[in-house]
């Protein structure tokens, strides 16, 4: 769905997504259930966001983020999630929603670059820029 979504193949990725639906809609097995709970709101909601429908990208994904473990894949690949999940706030101005998520991400993983980025991003659009700028050093330096 990633890259289907991204190289706009919307065309192709609602396809997948009628695909995934009418499997879980035959199915009784725990495939049923990781596609109605998972595999499908996260496709949903990765779609959404490549067409810049962030509020919807949002509420799609936002509860994903922390059952995609059940889904298998990487750490990374979670990641990746959690940080659409994220850019997604930031775009459609929920600083105070993305600033909350990468407060628990730099509780978890506070030597990421990446979130600390993020974090300097929401603290901008909450007009707080000492703290914007704080986290951009903090991401300066683990980068360095």
């Amino acid at each position: 769905m990633m890259a289907l979504a991204a190289s706009d193949r919307f065309d192709e990725a609602n396809q997948l997504i009628r695909s995934m639906q009418k499997l879980a809609d035959g199915s009784d097995t725990t495939h049923k259930f990781s596609l109605q709970n998972i595999g499908l709101p996260a496709s949903r909601g990765l779609l959404a966001f490549a067409q810049g429908k962030y509020t919807e990208a949002v509420e799609l994904l936002l509860p994903v983020r922390h059952r995609a473990f059940n889904f298998g894949g990487s750490h990374a690949q979670r990641d990746v999630l959690s940080w659409t999940v994220i850019e997604a706030m930031l775009r459609d101005g929920q600083y105070g929603r993305a600033r909350a998520v990468l407060n628990e991400r730099l509780e978890l993983k506070p030597s990421s670059p990446q979130n600390w980025t993020m974090a300097g991003r929401a603290y901008t659009g909450l007009g707080q820029s000492k703290a914007a700028a704080e986290a951009i050093a903090t991401a300066d330096s683990l980068s360095a």
